[in-house]
């Protein structure tokens, strides 16, 4: 089979994507290393293996590489969450439940998934160009869950229960909890922390069976 030569546009395009997912990569585990104070250009270079040529072609400063990073968390975040419920149509109560798993498995659950979620947040506070990849009233994620408690909410006889409101509950406590793993990883129980929210859950939405199941 003929080989496609190193230097054709399709071959440096191709580099050129794999070299700029390199340098987020190595930016994340230096920020779950150092904190986002700890971030250099050399510390990144040196995970990443790649000459500094490589920062100034794909970015103009710290700060863009750093939002770059906030921004690819969010997305593999939100992919995470969807591959949960790509397969739940029209069951809310089942969509609720494999988000809520999706939420406190290992593959964000993890001491560096957490902690560059929370490096972010911080700066967050001091730079509002980080606050859409690590905001607590995410509009996607709240909207998400509002839709689901939309249709719950359907059959409850305490009509002043509204879906805003159980969203606003819910993530106070996945936050919360999240919090806590941050704080205490080692004495952390994820299964515990789940059964938290399902009796909270459980409470507001008397009606839905499965959630009664899992307390």
């Amino acid at each position: 089979m003929k080989q496609v030569p190193d230097n054709t546009p399709q071959k440096r395009s191709l580099s050129k994507a794999r070299n700029r997912q390199l340098l987020i990569d190595a930016t994340f585990e230096v920020v779950a290393e150092y904190g986002i104070a700890g971030v250099s250009f050399s510390r990144v270079l040196e995970r990443a293996k790649l000459s500094r040529g490589m920062i100034n072609l794909h970015f103009e400063s710290k700060e863009q590489l750093l939002l770059a990073a906030a921004k690819k968390m969010a997305e593999n975040y939100f992919s995470h969450l969807q591959e949960y419920i790509k397969d739940i149509k029209n069951d809310p109560e089942s969509q609720l439940i494999a988000l809520l798993a999706a939420d406190f498995d290992t593959a964000i659950l993890n001491s560096r998934e957490i902690g560059v979620w929370f490096a972010f947040r911080g700066e967050a506070r001091y730079n509002a160009k980080f606050k859409p990849y690590s905001d607590t009233r995410d509009q996607h994620l709240m909207q998400l869950y509002d839709d689901i408690f939309v249709q719950l909410l359907v059959t409850s006889e305490d009509k002043s229960i509204r879906p805003g409101d159980l969203t606003s509950g819910l993530l106070a406590l996945t936050e919360g909890l999240w919090s806590d793993y941050f704080m205490h990883g080692d004495d952390f129980n994820a299964n515990r922390a789940k059964r938290v929210i399902y009796l909270y859950l459980s409470k507001m939405l008397p009606q839905c069976r499965q959630l009664a199941t899992l307390v």
